[in-house]
């Protein structure tokens, strides 16, 4: 029986009401008068929109509030909306529904819908340095629907008064089951979704300011600000999806029963550390200091010194005329140039005496500097080529010997006087001098000392040289303090790890109303009541009375983690990145008695590296799937990843060196010409683009077989294949090297193994010394002196570069890391296959995701181990990371691969596929 009832009194009402030409007061409190005269409108001759034709509001409240409490400002809302809805089904939603209303009939919806939502937020702000922040929500609506039809000639005031007897709640099974031969009752759909928020974040920022004295005298200020930010959020939701419809099978009349019910709940973790340090103040003070100490040559100035005789062409007239007379002028005219005109005479007289004027002193300009030619030589070089055989009056022609002399005298002690000032300011000032004056700024130090490196060794030979390299490094020294003055040396460090999971069990089947109608009724409540359990049992009481057809079901569990970790270094411009991204996945699904019929679970990494010169990847991802929909059970286990660089440093040298590397590794012979191979242009400037957009790759892949004889080894076996394989790539890139400079990596390790342990085999030995290493960052400038002297490095120490030793304890501590990164990885794959395969005959999807976590996150931690220690900051010493090569080289002989293993591709930029740089 129904629930909800509509007083046949009110009707007539309404009709006499709306038959008026207005209608009463109290029935207009109650909405707009459009929708009332809808009541009384056909139902063929309702609008059909895309919101209800008639929406009744029972409830539209909203409420707010402040408050300060303990310092926090609080503010608080709540809110309602509720509504009574007739709606004209549209085409879309009757396909969805599976409706066909017939032939002069038409499809009602009449629903009931509620929504309530809360929430309350607070701040505190904490001094002037910091802040603090918390909200929380929940939400809630519900939707209840049904769906029948009427004749498009009955007005919908009648249409709904006479589909009060199909409104009926979702648990009423007799009920709805009564209706299900009626043809007007399409059924009923019930919605219900509910949200809970909370979130609390905490910021603090704090600047100082601090005085330091100047390089230039003056009072510098240097900024520093560093800055936290952190939050942490939760979220729980729950939704259930019921929808009840008549369904008609094997010559009755029964109900379809569709339901989805999930439940999930999710949190994030995020925090950010950041620091500044602004030193354009001393940048500043540096620059000034620099100008004062090397001083500008003005470009016209640096023209004289240079080319002193270009720059008295335009002077020598001036100086001559000054020394002749206008009648020797006109002499010259005549004898010379064979002109009358002595005006006319003059630009031809410049234009003849300017060239010779610059050969002479132009070219004799070291001569000069060393005082190896006198006056007298060059002018009489110069009046030879002016005047070649000319014969020149006794008078005339000394008059223009002492002009010449003259402006020759005076314009070489001007420039020689020039020069001195100048190789003065040059003197002193090499790398130590100007290392005194940019000492604070350590972090130009790469920019500066390529500057230096051209001026090393005070005053060049040659004066040109000498003046041009001084004002070449002078002012990219000073672009170099312009550029720093803008940027700031920063660091930040993030961290953001989100976490979710989720439950859920859907089911369709049909509802027959015959046979055992008390194991029905007993199913059709445990499906109504959205509890997500095992439904096996019920499902076969009721099939086996013939009274239930079960479609489809299935119980699904999933969880899912993300860490995302970046550390960005930004000095002056240029920005070193470091990134990390860690990724746990896991999917589930049983079917309703609890056998687990498919699973998918993912543990990868990708670690990034990028700087100014290089950009290098490594990336690693295990993946197991389980497909068990026939009943029999099979686990597919793969292993894919790749490690990647390209960047500025790239070009076709250093691609050979690394291509001839890694064939040595693996054992194949490499091209000779890696550039024909490729294609690459002969232009200069294409051919540096070529090899800067280029992508070296090693891609690793190991399908289900190849996986399985991985798992399969001994454990002894795996640690072996990996010191071996380490030891060779180690050997390559350090052997004879900083910190092997008389040994190599192989011989180094077996003595310290044999150092400490006694016995079994030198492999062994070393494999035993390389477990007790611990699983912990080391600096190689600033390593745990305790540490060290337990792994028997006594002479490990803290220092501002990196010692011999220091570098070879680290080396091995990396190493050990991808030992026991392998032997992680090894055990977790036995432990992953056991935890899918052999569990309870029946469960619960979220049991078997427990059991999976712990042997994939031990996955997950392996692979970044391996992903990490292939990684440095700047990339540099390492072309082909010996880590990651250790693991590609032992996974493809564990796996008998090995040769060729895994081969090494170029990408070029807008091709379609990749190039191999090795062939077997």
């Amino acid at each position: 029986m129904s629930t909800l009832q509509l007083d046949k009194d009110l009707v007539k009402k309404i009709k006499n009401w709306t038959a008026a030409t207005d209608l009463p007061a109290a029935l207009k409190a109650l909405g707009d008068k459009q929708q009332w005269q809808l009541l009384l409108t056909p139902l063929g001759q309702l609008p059909q929109e895309p919101e209800p034709e008639v929406s009744l509001p029972l409830l539209d409240k909203t409420a707010t509030a402040k408050t300060s409490q303990f310092g926090w400002d609080w503010s608080a809302t709540a809110g309602g909306t509720g509504a009574v809805t007739v709606d004209v089904i549209d085409k879309a939603l009757l396909e969805k529904l599976k409706i066909e209303p017939g032939k002069e009939r038409i499809a009602l919806s009449v629903g009931a819908d509620l929504a309530l939502s809360a929430g309350v937020k607070g701040n505190q702000v904490i001094g002037t340095w910091g802040q603090t922040s918390a909200a929380f929500s929940a939400e809630a609506d519900a939707k209840l629907h049904w769906y029948f039809g009427d004749a498009t000639t009955k007005l919908l005031i009648d249409a709904l008064a006479e589909s009060r007897r199909y409104w009926l709640l979702p648990n009423d099974y007799i009920g709805l089951m009564s209706l299900a031969s009626d043809p007007d009752f399409w059924g009923l759909r019930l919605n219900l979704n509910g949200k809970l928020q909370a979130q609390l974040s905490a910021g603090a920022k704090q600047g100082w300011s601090g005085w330091t004295y100047g390089l230039n005298g003056e009072r510098a200020e240097i900024g520093l600000s560093i800055g936290v930010d952190a939050s942490v959020k939760f979220a729980k939701s729950a939704e259930v999806s019921f929808h009840v419809r008549p369904e008609f099978r094997h010559e009755t009349w029964g109900l379809k029963v569709e339901v989805e019910v999930l439940d999930a709940r999710s949190d994030a973790f995020t925090l950010t550390l950041a620091a500044s340090l602004d030193l354009s103040a001393l940048v500043g003070s540096a620059e000034h200091a620099l100008r004062a100490a090397w001083p500008e040559i003005n470009p016209a100035a640096l023209d004289a010194l240079t080319k002193p005789g270009t720059a008295l062409s335009k002077r020598i007239t001036d100086i001559v005329n000054a020394k002749l007379s206008d009648v020797d002028v006109r002499k010259l005219a005549l004898i010379a140039l064979g002109q009358t005109d002595a005006e006319a005479a003059k630009a031809d007289w410049i234009e003849k005496l300017t060239k010779p004027l610059t050969e002479a002193l132009d070219g004799s300009l070291d001569a000069i500097a060393e005082n190896a030619a006198d006056a007298d030589a060059l002018v009489s070089s110069w009046l030879d080529r002016l005047f070649g055989d000319t014969q020149l009056t006794a008078g005339l022609k000394t008059a223009f010997e002492d002009a010449a002399k003259s402006a020759l005298t005076e314009a070489t002690e001007q420039w020689k006087t020039e020069v001195g000032k100048v190789t003065a300011a040059i003197t002193g000032k090499t790398g130590d001098a100007l290392e005194l004056i940019l000492m604070p700024l350590g972090a130009l130090g790469d920019k500066i000392d390529k500057e230096l490196k051209r001026l090393n060794g005070a005053v060049p030979m040659s004066v040109v040289s000498a003046l041009a390299a001084y004002g070449k490094a002078r002012k990219r020294l000073l672009a170099a303090l312009s550029a720093a003055k803008k940027a700031k040396l920063g660091l930040t460090l993030a961290e953001q790890i989100q976490r979710s999971k989720s439950r859920g069990v859907a089911v369709a089947g049909w509802f027959s109303g015959m046979g055992d109608q008390v194991a029905a009724q007993r199913l059709y409540h445990s499906l109504c009541s959205g509890r997500i359990a095992l439904l096996g049992d019920l499902v076969d009481a009721a099939q086996a009375g013939h009274s239930f057809e079960l479609d489809t079901g299935w119980l699904i569990s999933t969880a899912k983690e993300v860490e995302n970790q970046s550390a960005v270094l930004s000095v002056f411009g240029s920005d070193f990145t470091d990134t990390r991204v860690s990724l746990v996945d896991m999917e589930f699904k049983a079917d309703l008695w609890g056998r687990l019929i498919a699973a998918k679970a993912i543990a990868s990494v990708d670690s990034r590296t990028l700087n100014p010169w290089l950009e290098r990847t490594a990336a690693l991802a295990v993946s197991a799937n389980l497909n068990a929909a026939d009943g029999i059970k099979r686990l597919e286990v793969t292993l894919d990843g790749a490690f990647t660089a390209r960047g500025k440093k790239i070009d076709q040298d250093r691609v050979q060196d690394i291509v001839d590397s890694y064939a040595a590794l693996v054992g194949i012979r490499p091209p000779r010409d890696i550039g024909m191979l490729l294609g690459a242009p002969t232009a200069q400037e294409k051919k540096d683009v070529f090899w800067r957009d280029l992508t070296i790759a090693v891609p690793v892949r190991l399908d289900p077989a190849d996986w399985k004889k991985f798992e399969d080894r001994p454990r002894d076996l795996v640690l072996r294949a990996f010191l071996r394989r380490g030891l060779q790539c180690l050997d390559q890139v350090y052997a004879g090297k900083k910190g092997f400079n008389q040994t190599s990596p192989s011989e180094a390790l077996r003595e310290k193994a044999d150092e400490v342990f006694k016995g079994d085999t030198d492999v062994g030995r070393m494999v035993a010394y390389l477990g007790d290493f611990e699983s912990r960052h080391v600096d190689p400038r600033e390593p745990d002196i305790t540490y060290a002297t337990r792994m028997h490095y006594p002479g490990v120490k803290n220092t501002a570069g990196i010692t011999n030793t220091n570098l070879q304890f680290t080396v091995f501590h990396r190493f050990a890391g991808v030992l026991r990164a392998a032997a992680t990885l090894h055990g977790a794959a036995a432990g992953l296959r056991q935890a899918i395969l052999d569990g309870p005959p029946a469960e619960l999807p979220t049991a078997v995701r427990g059991r999976v976590e712990r042997p994939l996150r031990d996955m997950r931690d392996a692979l970044e181990a391996v992903a990490v220690a292939s990684q440095t900051l700047t990339g540099f010493g390492e072309d082909l990371s010996w880590p990651f090569g250790t693991f590609v080289l032992a996974m493809a002989e564990l796996t008998d691969i090995l040769p060729p293993g895994f081969l090494m591709v170029a990408e070029k930029s807008g091709a379609e596929a990749a190039i191999p740089l090795l062939v077997v």
